[in-house]
């Protein structure tokens, strides 16, 4: 199963993505960002709510978390059922360890605004942000390392296929690579300098890329070449 979520609207796949059905009763927000572990259990953010399903969407149940006066949220990754992060603008990050019942702040030691969380395992995740801001823990989150990037583009998604290979992309087309943990980034030519959103992949090899102006890339190398810009 598959699911997308736009600012206005929340679909779902059961046929690898040949065929998307719009969720007539999801979350009457506007969606910020997603996290789907399988078919049934999802959630998904808006400006400073969260939402969780465990019935494929049939039904949505509103997760309290305290969002500072201004602040909106922006990212969620779920490792498991009971463990996930959140993290939002003003270099704020969010911890849960019962399912989203209840969030606990996470000191980040930013002031960006943060854009996108990723973890790998309950142990390993990375988040990013604007001003070319890139954070990583390897220690469940207690700490979190900045990292530094090419130039200070905002950067919006990460995804990682284990502890030294990832992908991070963001404003004005940027996709980044690493194969080093994040010590050292490599810009990949793409064809198109609209602002890109969200990446993900499935297996080590097979990725994508979605962005502005109905953007999306593929990659079939691991993330080395990309292709496809619609």
């Amino acid at each position: 199963a598959g699911w997308i979520a736009a600012s206005s609207a929340l679909l779902r796949s059961t046929n690898g993505g040949s065929s998307w059905t719009s969720l007539s009763n999801a979350p009457q927000t506007t969606l910020t960002s997603i996290s789907a572990l399988d078919s049934m259990t999802c959630w998904v953010t808006g400006p400073s709510i969260i939402y969780k399903t465990t019935n494929g969407g049939a039904s949505w149940s509103s997760l309290s978390v305290t969002v500072p006066s201004g602040g909106r949220l922006t990212g969620i990754s779920m490792v498991s059922p009971q463990s996930g992060w959140a993290v939002a603008s003003g270099g704020v990050i969010y911890n849960t360890t019962d399912g989203g019942n209840r969030w606990v702040l996470v000191p980040a030691g930013v002031s960006a605004k943060l854009n996108g969380v990723f973890f790998i395992d309950p142990g390993r995740g990375w988040i990013v942000g604007d001003a070319g801001t890139f954070l990583q823990t390897a220690d469940s989150g207690r700490t979190w390392s900045q990292r530094a990037m090419p130039d200070t583009t905002t950067l919006i998604a990460a995804a990682f296929v284990d502890s030294t290979t990832g992908v991070v992309v963001g404003r004005l087309g940027r996709i980044f690579m690493t194969t080093n943990g994040g010590s050292s980034w490599s810009l990949r030519p793409v064809n198109t300098r609209a602002s890109l959103n969200a990446v993900r992949f499935l297996g080590r090899d097979s990725g994508w890329v979605a962005g502005d102006c109905g953007t999306i890339l593929r990659t079939t190398d691991g993330g080395v070449t990309w292709t496809g810009s619609i």
